[in-house]
């Protein structure tokens, strides 16, 4: 259902998917797989996360010498945050382009990115990703 103003319109959110083509095939592949994540718009941001052999879906073995692989792109001054099960991390505040960080984390059960935009009780999530 779609309804007039900036939360109703056609496109509004838009799941994201992590494919080898835009053949259908790899989209429902991808789907499946879990490899995608929810934007706000098709100009909204785009997460790519991998740990060793596993992106966006696949489960992944903990490594204490393995380091997880974010990359955000399309932030729009959004903060970029990583969470797990011991809570959000804030990964950086303002950037507007492309944002790409390796790192060692903390043996966890899940990490996902998330980026919110606004203050307050104007913030809002604009983009969330599947976990690993």
């Amino acid at each position: 259902y779609h309804k007039e103003g900036p939360m109703g319109d056609i496109g509004t959110p838009v799941t994201g998917v992590i494919t080898p083509s835009r053949s259908s095939g790899d989209i429902l592949k991808a789907v499946r797989n879990g490899h995608s994540f929810i934007t706000e718009n098709v100009n909204g941001p785009r997460f790519f996360l991998e740990y060793k052999n596993a992106r966006l879906g696949d489960t992944a073995i903990f490594s204490k010498d393995e380091k997880l692989k974010i990359r955000a792109e399309k932030l729009a001054k959004a903060r970029l945050y990583l969470v797990t099960e011991k809570g959000e991390e804030l990964l950086c505040k303002n950037e507007k382009g492309i944002v790409e960080a390796e790192f060692r984390i903390a043996k966890t059960r899940f990490a996902y990115l998330k980026a919110v935009r606004g203050s307050g009780k104007l913030s809002a999530v604009s983009a969330i990703s599947n976990p690993i």
